[in-house]
């Protein structure tokens, strides 16, 4: 049975090279004529449990388990400025797993469940499963890490864990460059990502506009509505600008706040060489 990498991200890497612009992002074409791959989504199945498969404990009654849906989708939709939206965005557990690909080796969803949803990732071929969950946030679910670990360690998977804390655009700000660059390099190494928090609908969608601002010809606005263009969801924008702020200006953390709006949203080639040095080194 093969081994499962399982690991907290360390913190990105500073040595500075010239860096080519990643072949894996050729797909995507020329800024304005972006590559789309068709949505792909687990949201009409469930599947059965593989054999040895503990299922996740069930909450007490139809009640409590619907008080629980609402009660995170409240907060979610109040924390993230969803509140003005006719049909905020909204997580649904019992759906199951819902994900796109936003290329053909990298894919944003929602959290897997259990072993069998692990199941569904590995017969997509993913390779990498990166984790933008803290353990509080697997518990509220009841979501066995062990089980998702174990099963992910099956397929031979890689498990990576950036946690950032959710409806928390100052921890997402901080996590983006680490998850990115956990991302990007195990891309780089012929690997198809699975990035997902619980929804999917905040952090982990965050982490691929991230990765298109900084990696492609496509300017913040481009990317993110790239993003939203494929999969439905509302990722703190300036959480995206602040991660590229501390990338490039070298300035105090808290002068952000003093930046314009538009501060940010931009970067030149010279820029993007920057990043790119700053988070992937040599590679």
């Amino acid at each position: 049975m093969l081994a499962c990498t399982v690991r907290c991200s360390a913190q990105p890497q500073t040595r500075l090279a010239q860096a080519e612009r990643p072949g894996r992002w050729a797909h995507i074409g020329k800024r304005g004529t972006p590559f789309r791959s068709t949505p792909a989504a687990n949201s009409a199945k469930t599947a059965a449990a593989a054999p040895g498969v503990v299922e996740p404990a069930a909450h007490a009654s139809k009640d409590s388990a619907e008080s629980v849906v609402e009660k995170y989708n409240r907060e979610m939709a109040e924390k993230m400025g969803w509140t003005n939206l006719a049909n905020p965005f909204e997580y649904n557990f019992d759906r199951g797993l819902y994900f796109h690909y936003v290329a053909p080796d990298l894919v944003v969803g929602s959290q897997p469940r259990h072993a069998a949803d692990v199941d569904d990732l590995a017969k997509e071929g993913v390779t990498h499963i990166l984790n933008l969950q803290q353990d509080k946030d697997l518990e509220y679910w009841n979501v066995s890490l062990h089980e998702i670990s174990s099963r992910s360690a099956h397929h031979g998977m890689h498990l990576i864990r950036t946690p950032a804390v959710d409806f928390s655009p100052h921890s997402l700000r901080d996590t983006l460059p680490r998850a990115v660059r956990e991302q990007e390099l195990a891309r780089a190494a012929g690997g198809k990502v699975y990035v997902h928090c619980t929804a999917g609908l905040g952090r982990s969608p965050a982490v691929a506009i991230a990765s298109l601002y900084w990696f492609t010809d496509m300017q913040l606005d481009e990317a993110y509505a790239y993003l939203t263009g494929i999969r439905p969801c509302g990722p703190n924008k300036d959480a995206i600008r602040g991660a590229t702020y501390d990338l490039l200006s070298n300035r105090p953390h808290e002068h952000f706040q003093h930046e314009p709006d538009h501060a940010f949203a931009t970067l030149s080639s010279q820029d993007r060489d920057v990043i790119r040095a700053k988070l992937l080194g040599n590679h």
